[in-house]
């Protein structure tokens, strides 16, 4: 159980992280990551990747894949669903859920072909790690954990795979001398979509705790997770906050939804745990018109 104290303020570790405003688009605030060029063409699939990618593709719903291509944008319900529709279904569509597998099979596809996109300033992955470890929400196998020790380590393993994180994954992770390594670009999975400050603190933990690096498939599936839940959320929503429930908004229109029309294997699991549900049906109402 890693110690916690109870009186750290919530929004340190926000401040700290500073990922900068996201990208509306033509006429809003423009982001402060820039798209860092990358040079040449992206390597050979790797056996390793391409099993993941047909793991994907193995439990994909075929219908599901046909409403996400075929599905027309209705609107934003609420902070977890959204309404689409497929031809003449209404469908109501967890949020969460989709984003997760779009950004975790984005991460797949773009293999080694991610490009890095750079922070406003670097996220020094020691103090991120400190202040992590003192969230009350956290729970660790290790007892009496040192959260110094433990920022140490995290830095030296990032820091020790440095390349390949950024070779594969877009993300750079660069030595600043006495502060120890930071972050300082992360992939740039969507155009107007990028992770809140807490969730890259996440991402950064794990990248440090839970990664099999000796396993290279069970280390790409680990890491291509780590990244899909940290570009899950969309963003806050507050429905007094007109601005902010038009951010949620072009992201989900814009960004996310868009996504899914081509090069996206819903799984299965989408239906069997109603993360995709149908609310209304023109053929169903005809029927129960004609007999009244």
């Amino acid at each position: 159980m890693v110690r916690t104290d109870a009186g750290i303020q919530d929004g340190a570790m926000e401040q700290f992280i500073d990922s900068g405003p996201r990208a509306l688009g033509s006429g809003q605030k423009k982001s402060s990551r820039t798209a860092l060029k990358r040079s040449g063409k992206a390597p050979p699939l790797l056996t390793s990747v391409r099993n993941l990618q047909m793991e994907c593709e193995a439990q994909t719903h075929s219908g599901l894949q046909d409403v996400f291509r075929e599905h027309s944008f209705v609107g934003v319900a609420d902070g977890d669903h959204v309404l689409i529709q497929h031809r003449t279904k209404l469908m109501l569509v967890l949020l969460n859920p989709l984003t997760r597998e779009l950004m975790y099979q984005k991460t797949l596809l773009q293999f080694a072909d991610l490009s890095p996109a750079k922070l406003t300033s670097p996220v020094q992955i020691r103090e991120v790690v400190r202040l992590r470890l003192q969230k009350p929400d956290l729970e660790m196998k290790q007892p009496a954990c040192d959260r110094e020790e433990m920022a140490i380590a995290i830095g030296g393993v990032l820091l020790s795979h440095s390349e390949m994180l950024l070779e594969y994954f877009g993300i750079q992770i660069v030595d600043t001398g006495g502060s120890g390594p930071s972050v300082a670009a992360l992939p740039l999975l969507l155009e107007h979509h990028s992770p809140a400050p807490a969730s890259v603190a996440d991402l950064i933990l794990g990248l440090g705790t839970v990664v099999n690096w000796e396993e290279e498939q069970e280390c790409f599936k680990d890491i291509a997770e780590l990244i899909a839940d940290c570009y899950t959320s969309v963003g806050p929503w507050d429905p007094t906050n007109p601005d902010q429930l038009e951010r949620y908004e072009y992201i989900v229109k814009h960004a996310i939804l868009p996504a899914t029309r081509s090069g996206f294997f819903p799984p299965t699991y989408f239906a069997e745990n109603k993360v995709v549900r149908e609310l209304a049906s023109l053929e169903r109402l005809y029927r129960t018109f004609e007999r009244c």
